[in-house]
């Protein structure tokens, strides 16, 4: 039997549609002009508060199942960073559905409802590993989670790369959990921890040469 996946598992994301991994492109903003410092302060000031409850929160319901209906928020383990959606800004390969990013801050655009793929499941039911989920935008009902049909091409790291953004048009991703939340075994090895190998006679650390994505 699939095991369920619980809140604050480390999972990965799989499109059915594009056959391959959801990943994620760390953002180099880095503002200098004043105007735009005093913005991200006067917003980090303003979620500060949420946060500090929003933290109290997740460690009170870490660990607990997954059910359908229920509303998440999903962060990027690698840059600690929240999954949002841009009020402003429109998708890079499709101006008709919104842009998908990275957010610091856990406001309401970061918030998502995981649903069930198709109706053999229904709300309250439990989610497992394996199972195919959409997630709707709490922000923008109605809304969903999407693969684009364009490729990225030059706009994307890979050209082979396509987008995620919010669609009226839902895609559906498979979940399968990588870790279960940090605790006692914490210090051990596991499936998507980052290892570097080194070769104690030569001195020196395994590489990989050549390039990648090479056309």
């Amino acid at each position: 039997m699939a095991k369920s996946i619980c809140l604050g598992d480390v999972i990965s994301l799989y499109s059915e549609e594009r056959q391959g991994y959801t990943y994620a492109v760390e953002s180099r903003d880095n503002p200098t002009d004043l105007s735009k410092k005093f913005q991200v302060s006067t917003l980090k000031k303003l979620a500060d508060a949420e946060t500090s409850d929003n933290n109290q929160e997740q460690k009170r319901q870490t660990g607990r199942q997954l059910t359908y209906g229920q509303t998440v928020q999903l962060k990027h383990v690698f840059t600690n960073k929240y999954i949002s959606v841009s009020s402003t800004h429109t998708s890079q390969t499709e101006t008709n559905n919104m842009l998908v990013q990275l957010s610091e801050f856990d406001a309401k655009h970061c918030q998502f409802r995981m649903m069930p793929r198709y109706k053999v499941k229904s709300e309250g039911d439990i989610i497992h590993e394996g199972d195919q989920i959409v997630l709707e935008s709490v922000k923008s009902a109605g809304q969903y989670l999407h693969c684009s049909q364009r490729r990225l091409g030059s706009l994307g790291p890979q050209e082979d790369s396509y987008e995620m953004n919010l669609s009226v048009r839902l895609s559906g991703f498979t979940i399968y959990s990588n870790q279960k939340p940090e605790g006692i075994n914490q210090h051990f090895v596991k499936g998507v921890s980052v290892v570097r190998f080194f070769h104690r006679e030569l001195e020196a650390y395994l590489t990989a040469e050549g390039l990648f994505d090479d056309r």
